[in-house]
């Protein structure tokens, strides 16, 4: 068990700070949004790709526990996907 001090990372952070990641950042998310106006469910997908790593990583914080962080990123991604397909903007 982990003591409440301590901090998994579930994906690698870059090491050097480059300049180059906000338009790394700004290009995944143009890429992201060009799905969505094609296929809400291939946006939905690449959504869910892009930042499910990072959410679990914010949600372990609170639950201390790999599977169930996992578990509530991917519920919460599903039920953001079942409402928006069922009442699109």
């Amino acid at each position: 068990m982990r003591s409440p001090g301590e901090h998994i990372d579930i994906v690698a952070q870059p090491a050097d700070g480059t300049a180059s990641e906000p338009k790394q950042l700004a290009d995944s998310e143009l890429f992201i949004r060009h799905a969505f106006k094609k296929n809400a469910e291939e946006g939905f997908t690449l959504l869910f790709r892009r930042y499910h790593a990072v959410l679990c990583n914010h949600a372990l914080r609170f639950v201390w526990s790999k599977e169930v962080a996992q578990d509530i990123v991917w519920v919460q991604f599903k039920t953001t996907q079942h409402n928006f397909l069922k009442y699109p903007l």
